[in-house]
């Protein structure tokens, strides 16, 4: 697409950051569902009860089959340690699902004292020290907290770098992230949870579902089909280049992965497990011996 761009401008806006200032992943109603939003009821805005929200948690959970972490194990005064540092569930998502990393990646001489780690517990010893009491203390609420998880790790290190500046500047186009406007994070950062994820009561009595970004949605809706109005976020996946003539062969990416990630340029970094790298899980790629 950046490539396409390219063809004819030389800067593009586009929508990066709106699902994280508007709530927009998937993993934040398990966040939003963990506390009650005083702020939202204030503003006269319908909301499900303590034992309705426990309810949709493990409804949400066993249709989505997201990672979570039990309301119980979240709580700052669990008995059993050790306890939690923030008191949300997105880091679990974000990486299990999504940036998945394991230190088995790394050569046995690399790892060392480190293979034990439990990478959660580090990502959350990473975040601010003011952050982590906002949670543990309820001044912020875990919404609040799960956004500014992920903005700063999944949006910051992954989404705006190696698949957003690096791509745009390899093919010299300048990308415009409208909703990373400082106004716009700062106004949409100031707004009550439940105007970002909005309950809907349903049919039945203590029945609800969420419309997420559901603020955004009011704000363009008169310039938007209805169509797109009350469209789920559908992941934007760009598909391979085309189905290879032959079911046999390699598609183009995956014989450039082939091509440049071999036994000999991985062991001669120094610092990466050869055996972790298996090609035909991660790419589909057909059964070869790599």
């Amino acid at each position: 697409m950046i490539r396409y761009s390219a063809l004819m401008r030389t800067q593009v806006l586009f929508g990066e950051g709106s699902d994280e200032i508007f709530a927009g992943y998937p993993w934040f109603p398990h966040d939003y569902l963990q506390s009650a939003d005083p702020a939202g009821a204030a503003l006269g805005i319908p909301l499900p009860s303590k034992a309705e929200r426990h309810a949709m948690v493990d409804e949400y959970h066993a249709a989505t089959g997201i990672p979570f972490r039990p309301l119980s194990a979240m709580s700052p005064q669990k008995s059993n340690v050790p306890r939690p540092l923030i008191t949300t569930g997105a880091h679990l998502a974000v990486f299990s699902g999504l940036l998945y990393f394991s230190t088995s990646v790394f050569h046995p001489k690399v790892a060392g004292p480190t293979s034990q780690l439990d990478m959660l517990r580090c990502a959350e010893e990473g975040v601010d020290a003011r952050i982590r009491e906002n949670s543990m203390t309820g001044f912020w609420h875990p919404l609040n907290v799960s956004m500014y998880y992920t903005s700063k790790s999944f949006l910051g290190r992954f989404i705006l770098n190696p698949v957003g500046d690096r791509s745009d500047m390899m093919h010299s186009v300048e990308s415009r992230p409208a909703f990373l406007d400082h106004h716009v994070v700062n106004y949409v950062t100031s707004l009550p949870p439940s105007l970002k994820i909005r309950p809907i009561a349903g049919d039945s009595p203590g029945k609800w579902h969420m419309v997420e970004k559901w603020i955004l949605r009011q704000a363009v809706r008169p310039l938007v089909t209805e169509e797109i109005y009350l469209r789920k976020k559908v992941a934007f996946n760009p598909p391979p280049s085309g189905p290879p003539s032959v079911a046999s062969q390699m598609l183009p990416l995956q014989m450039h992965l082939k091509a440049r990630i071999t036994q000999e340029t991985v062991e001669r970094l120094g610092f990466i497990n050869w055996p972790y790298i298996v090609l035909q899980e991660r790419f589909n790629v057909p059964s070869y011996k790599v």
